[in-house]
């Protein structure tokens, strides 16, 4: 079997991140691997700090090949039941955060030609980012892929396990291409299988609906 490569990492963490220990067993990995790695503990409420963080990253390392953002907040509450200033954390720390990395992240992968930005997250609300944020960094030869892995947070008890989970998301990371999205864990499956299904079982039942609002001139 060949030897991997050596690549060069930057992975960044919020000191409130939930991963449960994920982020120790990549850095244990890639370090075993023989990658270069820098890591950073970012601040994630200031956005010149993040951008500040990410410079000095790809400073440190010359080039860096992948970048990982493991930003997350766990809260066990319902949504009802958080307060405003619960709400207005998970805000900064599960969406503002991530796509502070991203960006800081892009002007650096664009001058170099191309890399990867894999974002670990245990919600939805990065979806919508991620996608168009795939399709405007293609064309600069950079990918993109959204974990999804409830250790990111969204269960007190994720069945995942972190070291297998890291294991999968170097291996997934370094394929070229690399997949836009991947679920790591059965409870993160079954819940995003179940979400889309019902999702499009739904979308379905508009077809007629939708097609009715076409104008008059619309041939299907």
């Amino acid at each position: 079997m060949p030897t991997p490569v050596p690549l060069s990492w930057i992975v960044t963490s919020t000191s409130s991140g939930s991963s449960a220990g994920l982020g120790r067993h990549l850095t244990e990995m890639l370090l075993a691997r023989g990658d270069r790695l820098h890591t950073a503990e970012l601040d994630v409420t200031a956005g010149p700090a993040v951008r500040r963080a990410v410079d000095e990253a790809f400073a440190a390392l010359g080039r860096a090949d992948i970048v990982v953002c493991d930003a997350g907040h766990a809260l066990p509450v319902t949504t009802g039941d958080l307060t405003d200033e619960q709400i207005a954390r998970l805000v900064v720390t599960d969406l503002l955060g991530p796509v502070r990395v991203a960006r800081a992240a892009l002007h650096h992968l664009r001058v170099q030609g191309g890399g990867h930005i894999v974002q670990i997250a245990g919600a939805w609300e990065l979806e919508g980012f991620f996608d168009a944020l795939a399709d405007e960094a293609a064309p600069y030869g950079i990918g993109t892929t959204l974990v999804r892995t409830t250790l990111a947070g969204g269960t007190l008890r994720p069945v995942a396990d972190p070291a297998k989970t890291a294991r999968a998301i170097i291996d997934c990371a370094a394929l070229d291409p690399a997949p836009r999205r991947l679920t790591l864990g059965s409870d993160a499956y079954e819940a995003e299988l179940a979400a889309l299904t019902a999702r499009l079982a739904e979308l379905e039942a508009q077809r007629e609906l939708a097609y009715a609002a076409d104008t008059d001139d619309v041939r299907h």
